[in-house]
């Protein structure tokens, strides 16, 4: 292929047209330089890459840019209501905050990848692996902060007499806390092996090359797989399933609001994350030579994971919706927040809104109560 290329720029260096460049290719012979189905799919996976790259660019660059928007909005104001009105803040609301937090310290990583995907990794080694491990903190911490929040609905509805009272700010602050630090963990593997490599026309950032790197990369897709998405769903769905099941039998006037809830919860975790994690599973597949590689499935796959990354960097933007704004008094204590920075006249807030103290977030402190979450 070398060759082929230098006798390329020799031609057209002579000045010799593309045309009768073709024909004095036509007369060599290449069949002992490539077996036949490895140079027919270098071909094709060549050009396909380049579609797989203008897919890439113009897609996620559009996606980047406008969750990283929605994003900083959703998340920032969530976070500044919650600390704003910090003393009636729940058990779930401090939940509630630091997923707010992992969700907007992910989205301000979108940025930097929208500009990695237009010109490449510009950034230098140190935010090359700070970016990526960021990333990986938040996306860990996001799912395991989801589980935490169905299992303190499983004590506040299922087990509410027995566990409720027990539970206190300091233990979930303390829970909390040991959910970053696990997550800081596992994101190791990317700070220390994630490098900048320049190609001939591009400069990335990816994982390193070599059989301790590809060892540790299957780890780390296991990791991902359990820790990341399988755990949290296996909970989400035990939790919320006991609780649906509680509500059932109980005859609570809020129980069919709840139930929605908890079913729209468990429902948006597993359609933006599944595909994502199933097109993770074929690819460890193809690297484990579990499935064969070609370069159609190649193809299929990048693209496919492409856009299921999308999906799954939607959950980020919709937390903010699902986890809060649809809470009563966060609603409220929000709009007291744009009445004060006046934003919001307080008519128009007692006409639609009918702004008054009812409820909780997400949970009311009677453990008999029935919660949204």
């Amino acid at each position: 292929i070398n060759v082929l290329l230098l006798l390329v720029s020799l031609q057209f260096a002579e000045g010799e047209d593309f045309t009768s460049l073709f024909a004095n290719f036509s007369t060599m012979n290449f069949s002992n330089s490539l077996p036949r189905d490895a140079f027919i799919c270098i071909t094709s996976s060549t050009s396909s890459l380049s579609s797989t790259q203008l897919f890439r660019m113009v897609f996620m660059t559009f996606i980047y840019l406008t969750f990283f928007l929605l994003g900083v909005i959703g998340n920032g104001l969530a976070i500044a209501t919650l600390i704003q009105y910090k003393q009636s803040r729940t058990i779930t609301e401090n939940y509630l905050l630091h997923l707010a937090m992992a969700n907007l310290l992910l989205v301000l990583t979108f940025p930097f990848s929208a500009v990695d995907t237009i010109v490449g990794w510009v950034f230098g080694g140190f935010l090359c692996k700070t970016i990526h491990a960021i990333y990986k903190i938040n996306f860990y911490c996001s799912s395991l902060l989801l589980g935490c929040i169905s299992f303190d609905r499983y004590l506040a509805i299922v087990h509410a007499v027995e566990a409720y009272k027990r539970r206190k700010t300091k233990q979930v602050q303390f829970i909390c806390m040991v959910i970053w630090v696990l997550c800081f963990l596992l994101s190791l593997p990317d700070i220390i092996l994630m490098e900048v490599e320049t190609t001939t026309n591009r400069t990335s950032c990816s994982f390193a090359q070599g059989i301790t790197s590809s060892n540790w990369l299957l780890v780390m897709r296991f990791l991902y797989h359990v820790v990341g998405f399988f755990l949290p769903l296996a909970i989400m769905s035990y939790c919320y399933a006991m609780i649906i099941q509680t509500l059932c039998q109980s005859h609570r006037v809020k129980k069919q609001r709840a139930i929605r809830v908890a079913i729209t919860v468990t429902g948006v975790f597993f359609v933006c994350w599944t595909p994502f994690n199933i097109c993770l599973f074929v690819e460890t597949l193809i690297i484990l030579k579990a499935v064969e590689k070609n370069c159609t499935l190649q193809t299929q796959l990048d693209n496919a994971i492409i856009v299921t990354e999308a999906l799954g960097f939607m959950q980020s933007c919709l937390n903010p919706v699902m986890y809060t704004f649809i809470g009563v008094k966060f609603r409220n204590h929000l709009l007291k927040i744009f009445r004060d920075l006046r934003c919001i006249k307080q008519t128009t807030m007692e006409r639609f809104f009918k702004l008054k103290q009812v409820g909780t977030i997400s949970e009311s402190e009677n453990p008999t109560s029935v919660s949204s979450f």
